[in-house]
């Protein structure tokens, strides 16, 4: 599935640039989630990214 990440700005002052130190923790277990969902589904292990469709085209046929 295609999956899109925004990014919303902010303008609370909790830290310094106006950030707050855990607003990316939830983006980060997607990438291996979809990983582990293509091997499920196709059997091959897939050990890099991005995940192209070339890389998921070659992956099918190993």
């Amino acid at each position: 599935p295609r999956t899109e990440v925004i990014l919303v700005e902010s303008s609370d002052s909790v830290g310094p640039l106006r950030s707050k130190g855990m607003a990316e923790c939830c983006i980060n277990p997607v990438a291996p989630a979809l990983a582990n969902a293509l091997q499920d589904a196709t059997g091959s292990r897939f050990r890099s990214l991005p995940l192209t469709p070339e890389r998921i085209y070659s992956g099918l046929n190993r």
